[in-house]
């Protein structure tokens, strides 16, 4: 089972969120983990609340709110982004976006600089190092773990049209994955505080990192502390480890 602690006091600032994507149909919802308040947001052939949703994005950046997703600065985020940046207030431009993010084979390592984003994001897929191929795990994987009542699959599959009945099985559906999202955000909070304190530490955002990655990030710093040089530049300027390879 996962070794995640126990439930505990999540930071008022944070929403749990997911999104799903369909040809004629877009949700995004939103969870605040303290108080359970939700906020959906639609977009398809039957209504279109493109301009609410960036109301509210744009109201978590100037609050200084916390997007938690499973991969979602990897992939929603980068959606969410997208729409923003570009004006993309319809269904199928946002289906063409994923498929765009699905071609590239790379939907675990995307996604938008940090400094780029709108708002904050914590990924629980990354801070777990569920992104490393020997651990990847699902979402349906831990609710299992977290001895969840329910465990949904994808009502529909990928590509497929929506009729308004499915429609609505759909928004289910996404329900279900931001709730459970956020017991596993509510379980993960011993792992985010220490990230939180790291970080303020040694000014570097650690909040996504896993437990492997902030080992070798205070050790690269106590290295270049005591001046032994990490890295260097290579002919394009790039910043590359220094490394010594050896003969197995």
């Amino acid at each position: 089972s996962a070794a995640f602690s126990s439930p505990a006091e999540v930071d008022p600032r944070d929403w749990a969120y997911d999104l799903e994507t369909y040809p004629n149909i877009f949700t995004a919802l939103f969870i605040h983990l303290e108080t359970g308040q939700e906020r959906l947001f639609e977009i398809s052939d039957r209504r279109n609340d493109f301009a609410a949703l960036m109301a509210f994005i744009y109201w978590m950046r100037e609050n200084k709110q916390r997007g938690f997703g499973f991969n979602n600065a990897g992939f929603d985020y980068e959606i969410l982004h997208f729409m923003a940046t570009n004006g993309a207030d319809n269904a199928p431009a946002i289906y063409q976006k994923v498929q765009a993010i699905f071609a590239t084979q790379n939907r675990f390592g995307g996604g938008v600089w940090e400094s780029d984003r709108l708002f904050e994001q914590v990924d629980l897929f990354k801070i777990w190092h569920y992104d490393n191929p020997a651990k990847s795990t699902s979402l349906k994987a831990l609710e299992i773990a977290m001895e969840s009542e329910n465990v949904v699959d994808l009502p529909y599959a990928p590509g497929t049209m929506l009729d308004d009945n499915a429609k609505d099985v759909l928004i289910v559906y996404n329900r279900h994955d931001v709730k459970e999202t956020s017991k596993f955000a509510a379980r993960s909070q011993q792992e985010i505080r220490l990230r939180e304190s790291l970080s303020e530490r040694y000014g570097v955002n650690m909040t996504n990192f896993s437990n492997t990655k902030i080992g070798s990030t205070i050790l690269i710093r106590q290295m270049e502390a005591a001046g032994i040089q990490c890295f260097e530049r290579d002919s394009s300027g790039r910043k590359t480890p220094r490394q010594t390879y050896r003969a197995v």
